[in-house]
């Protein structure tokens, strides 16, 4: 987010949109590792487990 400050001259950590922004961002990615994981993939496996792994309390 430094880089694109920096790049563009606008602080994206003052939006307030960028919750919503990386929690839909975090969900295609675990749409996606659900999909390979699916198909035996066991790097996506792995990253499936860690994502499933932080969210829980």
């Amino acid at each position: 987010m430094r880089a694109c400050r920096d790049s563009y001259g606008y602080d994206n950590a003052m939006w307030t949109g960028l919750s919503v922004f990386t929690q839909i961002r975090d969900m295609h990615t675990l749409g996606a590792s659900t999909k390979r994981a699916d198909r035996d993939d066991p790097q996506a496996t792995q990253e499936l487990n860690f994502r499933i792994s932080i969210s829980t309390p």
